[in-house]
């Protein structure tokens, strides 16, 4: 047993022509999106008591051991999507798209999280954490519930060239939407919808297709292929050489976890959000997941005069783990501008490849804990 602590629509234009919305803090500020009809309705998230669970006590330091030799052939960045999947000789891949996703317990389970690259989960306020998921070599039907816009995604969304679809956000986040150097889609009623016999109510029922995301894309006359730098994946799974990880806890805030069980047989971990396991909307099966990137950051309180918002630095370095294949390393990451890339770095100063299959990226704060089992 090895257990470690943890130090985690228009658009760009500011030309939101169908549903200008924005909203103040979680649990102040509302925001609007249309219905498949010409109904509009308020979104209002409300309080969440926080829980008293005291974080899982751990060491300071992950062991680890070497990495088998030889190593597995990496596949070319160029040619793979955010998948780690190898793209067919001349084909051209799709342009990312970013959600942004509810992850107020009202909402759950969310619908299209199986089907993303990426997925990330981020702290905002009331000690909940938001999704963002990335579709790039899918696009499902059916993606939601979808939420307000944070300063924090924003920070990440350009690393892969994607087209962002929200409702409104915070103050400072609309700030930046509203320049030209991002290309948004935020509640536009064509492209997101009420859906009704979820049993949610809003504001967690709100929902996009990602095909008519990119309809609406081509309409508009953004470009469709990407244009950014890309990980590179090993061509079948491969162990990262560290301590055990069948059993892993992360402490997304102070009042919410986020768990994984491996599957040995399948090489994927399943999630499980404050106890409960994640299950996709659409199909109520386990998310599998392939790769966890845990990256700590300092997490403040108070930004841009908002008490309640958060600062989360994700330029700059840090620390973190990753997670894949029953073993967990520490890693350390890099971002040196807002259009770079992340980069994620193992103890010898080597660059992290990833194995084929969905990443989660989980952005905690220095104080939150990470726990690892056999």
């Amino acid at each position: 047993v090895a257990i470690l602590a943890a130090t985690i629509l228009t658009a760009s234009c500011g030309k939101n022509q169908t549903m200008p919305t924005s909203t103040n803090s979680e649990s102040q500020m509302s925001t609007t999106v249309a219905t498949t009809s010409t109904q509009v309705t308020s979104l209002v998230t409300p309080t969440v008591e926080a829980t008293t669970q005291a974080p899982t006590p751990i060491p300071t330091t992950v062991a680890t051991t070497a990495a088998p030799t030889p190593a597995p052939v990496g596949l070319e960045p160029e040619r793979t999507n955010l998948r780690g999947e190898l793209a067919a000789e001349g084909q051209t891949l799709a342009r990312p798209v970013a959600v942004m996703i509810d992850n107020h317990p009202d909402a759950r389970p969310q619908a299209g999280l199986r089907d993303a690259d990426i997925v990330f989960e981020i702290p905002v306020e009331g000690g909940l954490t938001r999704y963002m998921a990335i579709f790039q070599s899918s696009t499902p039907t059916v993606v939601g519930p979808v939420r307000s816009a944070r300063d924090a995604y924003l920070d990440r969304i350009l690393e892969f060239d994607s087209v962002y679809v929200h409702i409104g956000g915070s103050p400072t986040a609309d700030e930046r939407l509203a320049t030209d150097k991002y290309e948004d889609i935020n509640g536009s009623g064509r492209v997101i919808w009420r859906k009704n016999d979820t049993g949610k109510v809003a504001p967690h029922n709100a929902y996009t297709n990602i095909s008519l995301v990119r309809k609406y894309m081509a309409n508009i006359g953004w470009h469709e292929e990407p244009v950014y730098e890309k990980y590179t994946f090993y061509q079948e799974g491969h162990q990262p050489g560290g301590a055990p990880a069948n059993q892993v806890e992360i402490e997304a805030t102070s009042e919410t976890r986020t768990a994984y069980k491996y599957l040995a047989d399948k090489g994927v971990y399943t999630r499980s959000k404050d106890g409960k396991e994640d299950l996709d909307e659409n199909d109520s099966k386990p998310l599998e997941v392939t790769n966890i990137l845990v990256q700590k950051t300092d997490i403040t309180a108070g930004y841009g005069g908002y008490p309640t918002l958060r600062q989360i630095p994700m330029i700059g370095k840090g620390d973190g783990y990753y997670i894949s294949m029953g073993e967990i390393i520490p890693i350390t990451w890099m971002k040196d501008r807002l259009e770079g890339l992340t980069r994620y770095y193992k103890v010898d100063g080597s660059e992290l490849i990833l194995n084929p299959g969905q990443t989660w990226i989980q952005v905690i704060d220095l104080a939150m804990a990470v726990s690892a089992t056999d």
